[in-house]
């Protein structure tokens, strides 16, 4: 006799041998399959709680990718909403946690940045006020940076020339759209 239990995250048969002797002891369980390799739903929560996230991948593979003729991006990162670096390019600028409010912020209330500018590691980029929402696009001089805010992250592209600031926007952006459908 066997008998399929049904959780959140798997469905697992329990075989039983009975007789006189065996009196209905518990012979095998197994996994059968996990929920989310069979279009069984699972939530967000699910995912989250079951998945091993390998931030650094994400800015290697993705953000510092080759855009074509050796171009990439000058520098890239995975912060959460505090400022603590989830993964980040080598050279990557330290930020200090007044400019982490002060984007979060920007997040939140577009204007602030439009009139006192964006600072990373104390340096000025300008925002235009039209630009802001779950991306704040920033420029200073012949560079600029992207930030894509998700579900739990911020993502970080930094440009120089001969990088454009739409080639920026689309990396930064389709891993942060990718990430937040995630959960994340």
């Amino acid at each position: 006799m066997f008998v399929l239990i049904e959780d959140n995250n798997s469905v697992v048969m329990i075989v039983f041998r009975h007789g006189p002797q065996m009196s209905n002891k518990v012979y095998f369980r197994t996994t059968l399959f996990p929920r989310h390799l069979h279009n069984i739903p699972i939530t967000t929560e699910e995912k989250r709680k079951h998945t091993k996230m390998s931030w650094q991948s994400y800015v290697d593979d993705t953000l510092m990718s080759d855009l074509g003729n050796g171009r990439c991006l000058t520098a890239a990162a995975i912060l959460d909403f505090s400022g603590d670096v989830l993964a980040q390019s080598a050279n990557f600028p330290q930020l200090k946690p007044e400019e982490i409010d002060s984007i979060n912020k920007g997040f939140a209330e577009p204007e602030t940045l439009a009139e006192t500018g964006l600072f990373i590691n104390e340096e000025k980029y300008m925002v235009t006020p039209e630009e802001a929402g779950d991306v704040i696009q920033a420029k200073k001089g012949a560079g600029g940076v992207t930030i894509k805010k998700t579900v739990t992250a911020l993502i970080f592209g930094i440009y120089e020339e001969p990088v454009t600031p739409r080639q920026c926007t689309i990396i930064v952006e389709n891993l942060g759209n990718y990430l937040a459908d995630s959960g994340y």
